[in-house]
């Protein structure tokens, strides 16, 4: 992605107006879709007037995994909202999205979006600087609205930002990954795991993805593809080992459309060590062949003590 794409999407974004008029979308019925479509700007809308925590308090479910910057994975509303209440750095921004793509399951049960983030300080001025960021979005949809399953953003505060207040994550019960709809999107990424371990990154995150998954790239780039994101990855972690486990499991009603939250540790393998402590959320569709592979994956920074 380019820096005029970005700078459009920024503008897109403060104005209210898309680029191109049209957002991408999964096949499901028109009407889900666009609602899912207007809960999602609405959402926004409601973040950019009345901050993060005030925003984002009506759109969670009552299990809502959150998945802040710099920040232990968090795993319910009422704590999801305190972590927001006390950052007070996050009062002092203007933070506003724009969906790039919509998903929803055939059965209409669950929904993804995801998009570029636009921050900058509050109140704005004529030196405000845009920062950008990017999120993800998973939805449930019950009583005919549609409400936040697991959010992610990132961009929106340094890796190094410290942690004040948060509860730490904890692990659900061992059925939510092993029985039910969510397994087997819980087995998949166990597998996809392993794959990296043994095979290493690249080309575990290539088998993986589906042909027009997308991966949000630490440069701020949209990788999509299974080319693309192979290459990113052999470009910059040729040396890097990386492991990572599942804490929760989600999926549409049918079996369609999947997510999975969890914790990851990249290590530098070569040169000088450095050790990466994240956290991730990873969308999974299961294909026509029956096979289940990522549409949309992205993480953040958790201190090394979440749990």
């Amino acid at each position: 992605m380019t820096r005029a794409t970005v700078a459009l999407l920024a503008l897109a974004t403060f104005s209210g107006k898309s680029v191109t008029g049209q957002v991408a979308t999964a096949p499901a019925p028109a009407a889900l879709r666009e609602a899912l479509l207007n809960r999602d700007r609405a959402t926004s809308e409601a973040v950019r007037r009345d901050g993060l925590a005030r925003g984002l308090a009506s759109a969670f479910d009552s299990a809502a995994l959150l998945l802040l910057e710099g920040a232990p994975l968090v795993a319910e509303r009422a704590g999801a909202i305190r972590l927001l209440e006390q950052r007070a750095e996050l009062a002092a921004l203007r933070v506003q999205w724009l969906p790039l793509a919509v998903l929803v399951s055939l059965d209409g049960t669950l929904g993804v979006t995801y998009g570029m983030t636009t921050i900058a300080d509050a109140p704005a001025s004529d030196t405000t600087r845009l920062r950008f960021g990017k999120y993800i979005s998973v939805w449930r949809r019950r009583d005919g609205a549609w409400y936040l399953a697991a959010h992610l953003q990132t961009g929106l505060l340094p890796r190094d930002a410290p942690v004040t207040g948060a509860a730490p994550s904890s692990a659900p019960a061992t059925a939510q990954l092993t029985i039910g709809p969510g397994a087997r999107f819980a087995a998949a990424d166990r597998a996809f795991a392993r794959m990296a371990v043994d095979s290493g990154a690249p080309p575990a995150f290539a088998a993986f993805a589906a042909p027009t998954a997308v991966t949000f790239a630490a440069t701020g780039d949209l990788l999509i593809g299974p080319g693309a994101i192979r290459a990113r990855m052999t470009e910059n972690h040729a040396h890097t080992s990386w492991s990572w486990a599942p804490l929760f499991a989600g999926s549409s009603a049918n079996g369609e459309l999947g997510y999975t939250v969890g914790e990851a540790t990249i290590a530098n393998a070569e040169g000088e060590p450095w050790t990466f402590v994240g956290k991730y959320l990873t969308v999974w569709r299961r294909m026509a062949d029956g096979s289940v592979r990522f549409v949309v994956d992205g993480g953040n920074a958790r201190p090394p003590t979440s749990h």
